[in-house]
């Protein structure tokens, strides 16, 4: 009950190791106040339970690759938690002591403790199922959603901002973003393999990296009926599997990767790059590009609805 810090990686890579039992007892209370990164990773951990007086953790159970529980104590200091868990895939459960002022546990799921941040999901809870996260939630945190198993997510109308990552490598098959939602952050939807259908609300950028390597995704609602997407930074479609693709009337003239889509097609030529792209439609007139191809490459000329007819390689 002495000890007050585990240093980084202090038991990774002990493999056999299945057990760590904390001493926190009335009599004798823990000392721990601190957990270095990944001190348990690559262990057999399969439960583990921290005492009440740990408040600081510095993704300290990443790559436990067996662990299935944890339960964190009431005193862990705030933003202490977000990327806590990466690579911990088979993670079912985060639990809190319930007397933390700074987090709380809804069904196995962390949060801040007024749930207005999700701050990390378990990446093995409900595999193939469904989650509803909490309304009141207005931020998914950097790689919440990581890695995690299941097929579909309904979030709330609080949604504003996605963090770095948040959905990257999860399984799910399509999701749909509120309308109020304003931001996600780099490489937010990316290596989502088994994603098929977006839709992106309200988001006003979409960052660099979005839906990179997303290879099956073919519907993306980039929702020209809102009105508000002015901005599509580079490598968002990367590696996608696009057939169509509606640019809301907002981005003529805006910016797109930094430069005009129109005036200067020729700089788009990584920014809208779409791997089969068959048309892309502009703006709410119903604006068409119609698609040939010459050596593999994709030819998009523009029709009407822009100052004046173009057409320019993307490949």
């Amino acid at each position: 009950a002495t000890v007050r810090t585990i240093g980084n990686r202090v038991f990774a890579d002990a493999r056999r190791l299945t057990t760590v039992v904390f001493e926190d007892t009335a009599d004798h209370p823990s000392q721990l106040t601190e957990i270095g990164d990944q001190a348990f990773g690559g262990t057999a951990i399969e439960h583990l339970r921290l005492p009440r007086s740990v408040r600081t953790i510095y993704e300290s159970f990443q790559n436990m690759g067996r662990v299935k529980t944890i339960h964190l104590g009431p005193n862990i200091d705030e933003g202490q938690l977000t990327d806590a868990f990466l690579g911990s895939y088979q993670l079912e459960a985060i639990e809190v002591d319930a007397a933390s002022t700074n987090y709380s546990s809804h069904d196995g799921v962390l949060y801040t403790k007024d749930h207005s941040h999700l701050v990390a999901y378990p990446a093995s809870k409900a595999p193939g199922g469904t989650y509803t996260v909490l309304d009141g939630t207005d931020t998914i945190e950097r790689q919440a959603f990581y890695g995690a198993k299941l097929s579909t997510l309904t979030l709330p109308s609080s949604l504003r901002d996605i963090g770095a990552w948040a959905f990257s490598y999860a399984e799910l098959t399509s999701l749909t973003l509120p309308d109020g939602v304003e931001s996600a952050d780099t490489w937010a939807f990316s290596n989502m393999e088994k994603l098929t259908s977006l839709d992106v609300g309200g988001i006003k950028t979409l960052p660099d990296g979005a839906f990179i390597y997303a290879r099956n995704l073919r519907e993306l609602n980039l929702r020209p009926d809102l009105g508000r997407l002015t901005t599509i930074s580079q490598n968002a479609f990367s590696g996608a599997a696009l057939t169509s693709l509606t640019l809301p009337a907002a981005l003529l003239g805006v910016r797109l990767a930094d430069t005009d889509l129109l005036t200067r097609p020729d700089r788009h030529r990584r920014a809208l790059l779409v791997g089969g792209a068959a048309a892309l439609i502009v703006g709410a007139a119903g604006s068409v590009l119609n698609t040939r191809l010459t050596g593999g490459a994709p030819i998009y000329t523009l029709i009407g609805g822009a100052p004046a007819p173009q057409s320019f390689l993307t490949g």
